[in-house]
């Protein structure tokens, strides 16, 4: 199902020690595996956001038709933006200014990692969302999204 029902989403005015995940319009089975695998090992919600792009929703398609979502708290929605009112954006980008320790301040709204695709990154839409935007590689060769997500994962899991 991939309309988005707010009673399903972390809105139980509790404030979540760790942030969930977000991908945008994952190309690759590869992409979409690895994040409900971190959703597995990090017990957190992953959202898949397809952007309705052709692409995404084919790779969906495909990883849906030998595994399934229930091997980790994951959810397809159309657009990241639906989850506007819920979560706090921060952003990873190689355009980021923000550090990794700028996610643990600001505690009054659950906080959401957005990831862009490995073949584009962020939409440039979804930068304009998001309230930081944090690099973490200091090489010019941008980390794949689910090593980003791991770095940034281990290194709350370590402060918290």
């Amino acid at each position: 199902n991939q309309n988005i029902n707010n009673k399903n989403i972390n809105n139980n005015n509790k404030i979540n020690k760790y942030p969930d995940l977000a991908i945008e319009s994952p190309y690759t089975f590869g992409e979409i595996a690895d994040f409900v695998r971190l959703s597995k090992i990090f017990k957190i919600k992953v959202y898949i956001a397809t952007n309705k792009d052709r692409d995404s929703e084919e790779a969906v398609r495909e990883f849906k038709k030998t595994n399934s979502f229930d091997k980790g708290n994951v959810e397809v929605i159309d657009y990241i933006s639906k989850l506007k009112d819920i979560y706090e954006f921060i952003g990873l980008s190689m355009w980021g200014k923000d550090t990794v320790q700028d996610i643990l301040k600001n505690n009054s709204k659950n906080k959401l990692l957005i990831f862009g695709n490995e073949r584009r990154g962020l939409r440039k839409t979804t930068m304009d969302m998001c309230t930081s935007l944090i690099k973490i590689a200091q090489s010019s060769e941008p980390l794949r999204a689910t090593q980003a997500a791991s770095f940034v994962l281990g290194f709350i899991y370590s402060k918290k």
